[in-house]
């Protein structure tokens, strides 16, 4: 056998590795490694062809009208990542076609306070039907990166520069509201990797964060302790911080409170964890003016669509006039709202006296 068929036989074998791999909710390191095989062979036939398939760029929003669609599109977005292509467009031109989909579920949202347990259970359900499994608060600690290459890499690597500057002027935005000082307690919720921590320590705030992936809690630990910024990171759900004896000057979600399935819970829970004159912040969360239903599965762009099927993550919206009730119900009360410098949306809450 020739070396050049040897090599387009692993490639290939590696690949379909990867494929399997995504398909089944495991992310690999999959673009450093095809990179590195693309300098030594070539991609055998079939897989250029769907490779310049994926290439292709489609001229208008393609509806997603059945499961069939669905799967192909997940199957999609996992070829451009092992190719290493950049997945955004793609998202952008998929959108779910509810309409579709409520008649495949045979039951259609129903028309009662979104506040009731009815109202709630429709929407999880139909979430699982989208997900095709029941939901589950742990789905929501899948581990995106490779935590032992990325422990190795400058700290700037999790993003490109564009993004990271682009969010550093939203920081600095957020700074300004928090006005933060020494000894200043702030919690985040949905942590990540720490990165809005980091910014906070090293203004010397004591930092908390709460994040359901143990891998991106080993990392902001790491991070941070390396800094000697005073730090607790818990690995757990939302409502754990249910079971810490802190108060908070300032609690944050950054992109996270629309994983939250149980909202009128969470914010209970954290009224009393807030400081008399504390703030209560979202920070680019799918807050709207117009949703077709009060809150729930009313995000049908391509990335939502995505993570629910293919992460099982919950991908909430929440419109203004439900929000800012369910803070009313919860003792809070939104005090202002402003747009961010990359564009997305800040609103701040804090204790209704």
């Amino acid at each position: 056998m020739s070396s050049t068929k040897a090599y387009r036989r692993l490639a290939l074998a590696i690949g379909k590795v990867f494929i399997y791999l995504g398909q089944h909710g495991i992310k690999a390191t999959s673009t450093r490694i095809v990179q590195k095989l693309k300098k030594s062979t070539e991609l055998d036939k079939e897989g250029m062809n769907e490779y310049q398939s994926i290439e292709k760029k489609e001229k208008h929003t393609r509806l997603i009208t059945n499961f069939h669609e669905y799967d192909e599109f997940i199957r999609k977005v996992i070829q451009l990542e092992f190719y290493g292509k950049p997945i955004k467009e793609c998202l952008v031109e998929h959108r779910l076609d509810f309409l579709s989909f409520v008649k495949f579920f045979g039951s259609s949202p129903p028309d009662c306070d979104p506040f009731s347990q009815e109202y709630a259970d429709w929407e999880i359900s139909f979430f699982n039907f989208l997900a095709g499994k029941e939901y589950d608060s742990q789905s929501e600690g899948y581990q995106i990166c490779d935590l032992e290459w990325l422990m190795n890499q400058p700290p700037t690597i999790n993003m490109d520069i564009t993004t990271r500057m682009q969010g550093m002027k939203t920081y600095t935005d957020l700074l300004e509201v928090c006005k933060p000082t020494r000894d200043m307690s702030v919690l985040e919720m949905g942590s990540g990797l720490g990165n809005l921590l980091e910014l906070f320590g090293r203004c010397g705030c004591n930092v908390t964060g709460i994040e359901a992936s143990e891998g991106s809690s080993t990392y902001a630990r790491q991070v941070l302790s390396a800094q000697n910024i005073k730090n607790e990171i818990i690995k757990g759900t939302f409502y754990d911080i249910e079971f810490t004896n802190s108060l908070f000057d300032i609690i944050i979600f950054e992109s996270a409170f629309h994983h939250c399935g149980e909202p009128l819970r969470l914010l209970n829970i954290l009224n009393k964890k807030l400081s008399k004159d504390g703030k209560l912040l979202f920070l680019n969360e799918p807050i709207e003016p117009v949703f077709e239903r009060p809150w729930g599965v009313v995000r049908y762009d391509g990335e939502s669509a995505m993570q629910i099927r293919r992460r099982g993550w919950l991908e909430l919206g929440y419109r203004l006039d439900f929000f800012e009730e369910l803070l009313r119900r919860t003792g809070f009360i939104l005090q202002n709202s402003h747009t961010t410098p990359d564009g997305g949306m800040l609103h701040v809450a804090v204790i209704n006296e």
